[in-house]
This record gives C-alpha cells, sequence and structure tokens, in this order.
C-alpha cells in the first residue's frame, strides 16, 4: 500500500536532469543536449516536454518589469523503459526562433551602433537569461518530474 502512494505521488521515482553541450551558440538557434532519467524502481515514461524560455528583464529598483517568453518547445512521445538504478541518456535538438527588441535589431545592423546598442541596454538595465525546462509525464504518477537548467548563449 505505501509503495502505491509513493509511486502515485512520484516519491522514489523517476528522477531527471539535463546536460548541455554549453556554451550555446546563439546562430546555431538550436539547443543540444541529453535527458538524464533515472528511477528508483522499475518505470515507464510515457514522454518528455521541453521548452526553452527567455527570461527578459528591464528597468531598475520600483520600475523593473520581467516577462518570460517560450522561444521554442518540443515533445518527445517516445516511450521509455526504466530499469531499477539504471540512467538511461536521451539526446535532444531544441530548435528555437529568438525574439528581438527594437535595440536588438539597431545591434545588428552594423558594428558600429553595436556599441551604441550595449550602451543603451545598459542604461536601461536590460538583461536576458535563458533557461531549458524539461518535464517528464511518468505512467501512473501524478506529480511528474521536472528540471530547469540555465543556458549559456555565445
Amino acid at each position: 500500500m505505501l509503495n502505491k502512494l509513493k509511486n502515485f505521488l512520484g516519491i522514489e521515482g523517476v528522477k531527471i536532469s539535463i546536460q548541455l553541450d554549453d556554451p550555446i551558440d546563439h546562430s546555431e538557434k538550436a539547443v543540444f543536449g541529453k535527458i538524464i532519467l533515472s528511477s528508483l524502481s522499475d518505470q515507464i515514461v510515457d514522454g518528455i516536454e521541453l521548452k526553452f524560455i527567455e527570461k527578459y528583464e528591464r528597468g531598475r529598483a520600483d520600475e523593473k518589469l520581467i516577462d518570460e517568453y517560450e522561444l521554442g518547445s518540443m515533445l518527445i512521445t517516445d516511450s521509455i523503459q526504466l530499469d531499477k538504478e539504471v540512467d538511461v541518456a536521451v539526446p535532444f535538438t531544441l530548435a528555437y526562433n529568438p525574439l528581438l527588441s527594437e535595440v536588438d535589431q539597431f545591434e545588428n545592423e552594423n558594428f558600429l551602433k553595436k556599441g551604441l546598442a550595449m550602451i543603451a541596454k545598459s542604461l536601461k538595465g536590460v538583461k536576458s537569461t535563458y533557461k531549458v525546462v524539461a518535464k517528464a509525464k511518468v505512467r501512473g504518477t501524478t506529480l511528474d518530474p521536472i528540471a530547469v537548467k540555465q543556458v549559456i548563449l555565445e
């Protein structure tokens, strides 16, 4: 009975982690990596949902604004059998479409404008951070395991 409850809630169930090929070259417009799945008991993963998210911050102190944008997503629909205490690696390539602000577009026009754009971003407190979020759908559980990995773009 206790094992059924643990399994239903995902306790001692599937653990998920993300390995990325850091740093990511922003000109490729794709994130390459592996999802690592492990479990303390035999489990079946029915799918994995991946999202690439940009956290865009601007402003300072009380006037700070933060938005999150989903730049890309994918669904791995293969069923994956996990044996007790055996890690499984699932490679992925997650394509994304970057969003460019007016300042970013100005910056990309030529190398002279790049310096001006960087100064403008600094004055406005503009900063973007990126992350990959992976969520595994495990058969028979209510709470699906989630992993988040920060991405370094160059």
